[in-house]
Parts: structure tokens; sequence; C-alpha cells
């Protein structure tokens, strides 16, 4: 067996993901995204939530029941990678009158949590 197949083991075996995200971090985050919703007339309001999932995800690591960093995550989602998925949603939130938004959160969580690499460096 490997390194690696013996880090994936513990965590198996009663690992976690802690998330060390502060809340100073926070603030400053939904400070800037609220002022780029009122700049963007709310258009921003669609690319708030992979930043908001992005930030947390990257944030994470894997530890083993000792405490130990296993490895952290690391979300591949970018700008560009965005603009397709924003541009259908916006439209499907239009036609439903907002109630497509609601859908549409869920799948920036999944779509960030598919594009979420594991770290062991």
């Amino acid at each position: 067996m490997t390194t690696q197949e013996l880090d994936v083991g513990a965590l198996l075996r009663g690992g976690k993901i802690r998330c060390n995200l502060g809340i100073g971090e926070i603030i400053g985050g939904v400070i800037v995204w609220f002022v780029l919703m009122i700049v963007t007339l709310g258009i921003a309001a669609f690319f708030f939530p992979y930043s908001y999932m992005k930030t947390i995800i990257n944030r994470c690591e894997i530890v083993s029941r000792k405490g130990e960093v296993l490895a952290t995550l690391r979300c591949d989602v970018n700008f560009s990678s965005m603009v397709g998925h924003v541009f259908i949603w916006m439209l499907i939130t239009i036609v439903t009158l907002g109630f497509g938004y609601l859908l549409y959160v869920y799948k920036i969580v999944s779509y960030c949590l598919n594009n979420t690499k594991v770290s062991m460096d």
C-alpha cells in the first residue's frame, strides 16, 4: 500500500472535514458582494453563490481523528467556467419569475463540489 492509500484509509476510519473560515473574511466578502450587486443592478447575485461556495471549499482540510491534516480541498471553478451556467440560469430565473434561482443555488453547490480536488501537498 502506498502512503496515499493509507491516508485515505485514515480518513475513512473517523477522519473529518474542518473549515478554517474566519468571521472577518466572511464579513469582508459579504460587503464586497453587496456593493457589487448594487453596482451591477443585481447581476452579481448570479456570481455570488460560486464565490461563496469556492471560498468555503478552499478553506477546508481533511483531518484525521488525531487532528493531523491529511489533505486540503481546492475548488477549480473560475470566472470563465461560470459564465455559461450564469447565462442559462439567468434566463431560467427570468422566465420563472425568480423561482429558478432557488434551483440554481442547489446546482451551484453540486457544480462546485464536482469541480473540487483533494490535494495532499
